[in-house]
């Protein structure tokens, strides 16, 4: 099957496209989980009162996750694969591109303005107050870098975007 990396802006909705696109078998590694998982505490509460230290424990954990799924992707023991990042640097996204290389992938960059981001965290409890969040999604578009075999998803699109046609969707 297909290993799908979904980048973004926080707020751009790339959890809400795995949770509509996966199907029973796929595997998803998404760092905000993982942090949610490890810390016990929600995900404002992770992102914003845990220390930056943590990263030293969810980086390796992070990249560990990848590894394995890449194998067992290639290997036949999973169906899809997702992989859920900010990604706004091209090199960021490159690394990933060439550990995975000789998987089949698909690459999507959520370009998702800064407005819809907003307003999507407005409407996303488990997120806490917006204001939070916005010197992230700045911060996102500040070092976003559009990339070679990017597939795009813009602000315009994203409302009836899905990862499959209605008749391919696996599972």
């Amino acid at each position: 099957m297909t290993i799908y990396i979904l980048c973004g802006p926080p707020g751009a909705g790339k959890t809400t496209i795995v949770n509509k696109s996966m199907s029973p078998g796929d595997l998803i590694i998404d760092l905000d989980s993982l942090g949610k998982a490890i810390t016990g505490q929600d995900l404002q509460g992770y992102i914003f009162n845990t220390p930056k230290s943590i990263l030293d424990i969810l980086i390796p954990l992070k990249s560990t996750l990848i590894d394995l799924a890449i194998h067992y992707h290639n290997d036949g023991y999973c169906r899809n694969v997702w992989i859920t990042m900010g990604g706004a640097r091209w090199l960021d996204r490159k690394r990933l591109v060439d550990r995975i290389e000789k998987s089949s992938f698909k690459l999507i960059v959520l370009e998702i303005s800064h407005n819809t981001c907003r307003e999507h965290i407005k409407n996303d409890i488990t997120r806490g107050s917006w204001q939070l969040w916005d010197p992230r999604i700045k911060k996102w578009w500040n070092d976003y870098q559009p990339g070679k075999g990017d597939i795009i998803v813009s602000t315009n699109e994203l409302e009836n975007f899905s990862i499959f046609p209605k008749e391919e969707k696996p599972g």
